[in-house]
């Protein structure tokens, strides 16, 4: 099993991660943007504002991906058949909480995947991990990978960096 490791600053321009403009669009046409190069965009266009490229912060280097409010991002991941994982970093301002920044894998009953797989970032300051979130695929297809500024008490950014998959 081979993991595919990159920094949203440099990314590792596999086009292993996809995410259409709109949620009912058609991604025909593929391309890479700053702080997400490695995961791939249909029909580039600007992120929504409270999305951005955080140019000082980063891990292991600026720039990340940065959620400003409470929301959510999300992007497709292909997976083929077999045993499946990915992990983040996060980093929010936010110790002490428990509305911390949390990743998940939405269902996909074409690949046996019944539930969403959910994780969240301990309590603590920095760089903090999120997963590795497990599954079993039994089958080439995608799924969605949601990454979710959670505090809604604070409104701080949360900053998301260097996925692996596997």
């Amino acid at each position: 099993m081979s993991a595919i490791s990159g920094s949203f600053n440099r990314g590792n321009d596999t086009g292993r991660f996809s995410t259409p403009v709109a949620i009912n669009s058609n991604v025909t046409t593929y391309g890479s943007v700053g702080a997400v190069k490695g995961v791939m965009l249909g029909m580039v266009t600007p992120l929504p504002s409270q999305i951005s490229k955080d140019t000082i912060d980063g891990s292991p280097n600026a720039p990340c991906l940065s959620i400003d409010v409470p929301s959510y991002w999300r992007f497709r991941w292909v997976v083929k058949a077999g045993i499946r994982s990915v992990y983040i970093l996060a980093n929010q301002n936010s110790t002490g909480s428990l509305n911390r920044p949390s990743m998940i894998v939405k269902s996909n009953p074409n690949i046996g995947l019944a539930n969403d797989v959910v994780g969240t970032a301990a309590d603590g300051a920095g760089w903090i991990p999120i997963g590795p979130l497990s599954f079993t695929s039994l089958g080439s297809d995608v799924v969605w990978v949601e990454l979710w500024n959670n505090n809604y008490v604070l409104q701080t950014p949360a900053l998301f960096d260097h996925i692996i998959t596997s």
